[in-house]
C-alpha cells in the first residue's frame, strides 16, 4: 500500500470524495483552501466565511482559496462527512474530537470537553500516512497538517 505523506491543508482522501458544491460568499471575505467555514448570518443573504474563533456549526470545508478582491460570489466546499486535511492549532491526541480553534480562525484544536458541543467539527485521524497500513497514529502539534473525519453537522455526535 502506498502511503500519502506529501499533503497540504485543503486536500481530501480520494476514496471518500463525492464532489463539492458552491456556497455563497460575501464580497469582502477571504477564505483559504483547507479552512473550516461556517455560515455568517450577518450578511444578506447568509454567506460562508472562515470559521471565527467563536464560530459554531453547521460547518463546511473550503476546497479553494478566494480573496476579498475577487468578484466571486461562491466558493466550492464540502458539506458532507469525509476525511480532509486541516491545520492543527495545538496539541491533539489520536482519536480525539476536534473543534474550531479558539486562537486561529479556520483551524482546529482538541475538543475541550465543555458544553460547546456545537463547535465539534471532526475526529482526529492522524498525520499524513498514519493509520494507513500499520503506521501508528501520533499526537498532533500546533501547525501540523492533520487528517480529520470531517463532521459538518455536530448533531450526530452530540445527539442535539
Amino acid at each position: 500500500m502506498v502511503l500519502q505523506t506529501n499533503v497540504v491543508a485543503g486536500m481530501v482522501e480520494p476514496d471518500a470524495f463525492r464532489g463539492t458544491q458552491p456556497l455563497k460568499k460575501a464580497s469582502a471575505i477571504t477564505i483559504t483552501r483547507g479552512d473550516i467555514m461556517n455560515r455568517d448570518t450577518g450578511t444578506a443573504p447568509d454567506s460562508y466565511r472562515t470559521c471565527p474563533t467563536s464560530g459554531t456549526g453547521p460547518f463546511a470545508f473550503a476546497m479553494e482559496t478566494v480573496t476579498a478582491a475577487q468578484a466571486k460570489t461562491n466558493i466550492q466546499a464540502i458539506t458532507y462527512p469525509t476525511e480532509v486535511y486541516v491545520t492543527a492549532d495545538g496539541a491533539i491526541e489520536p482519536g480525539a474530537f476536534v473543534m474550531t480553534a479558539t486562537a486561529t480562525a479556520g483551524q482546529v484544536i482538541a475538543w475541550t470537553g465543555n458544553t460547546a458541543t456545537n463547535r465539534i467539527c471532526g475526529i482526529y485521524r492522524g498525520h499524513p500516512g498514519e493509520a494507513d497500513g500499520g503506521v501508528a497514529t501520533t499526537a498532533a502539534a500546533d501547525g501540523d497538517v492533520i487528517k480529520i473525519r470531517f463532521i459538518p453537522d455536530t448533531s450526530p455526535v452530540t445527539g442535539a
